[in-house]
């Protein structure tokens, strides 16, 4: 069995939901649906990631200024990591797709401290 890497390239801002399970599966489904058309024999595996604390979703930084923020944010609170994964069977149209949620304890973060934090996971 082959496979390969490819990049959906979709716009995700497109795809709003203020649900963090909902947004991640959304967008998962969405990459799959795209590659699909790319490989119409192939089975099509995508998924999609978000951080949410609070009810406000944080998704990829777009910088390394904003990811300090995201940082700041996290420092010393709970915060859930939001996955989801699509597998599309371009054949025949078949998609299965799930979510997990990992709630986090992010150790209370200073810019002092090296490079080496840690998190405690929970699930």
């Amino acid at each position: 069995m082959s496979s390969e890497v490819r990049f959906a390239r979709i716009d995700e801002k497109a795809i709003p939901d203020h649900d963090p399970a909902q947004l991640t599966r959304k967008l998962a489904e969405a990459k799959a649906q795209k590659i699909a058309g790319e490989c119409p024999d192939g089975v099509i595996v995508s998924g999609d990631a978000v951080a949410s604390k609070d009810g406000k979703i944080f998704e990829k930084p777009c910088s390394k200024a904003e990811a300090a923020e995201f940082l700041k944010e996290f420092s010393g609170n709970e915060f859930q990591f939001v996955t989801s994964i699509a597998v599309l069977n371009a054949q025949t149209s078949r998609m299965l797709s799930t979510v997990e949620t990992l709630s986090i304890n992010f150790v209370h973060y200073s810019t002092a401290k090296s490079s080496s934090t840690s998190a405690n996971t929970t699930s």
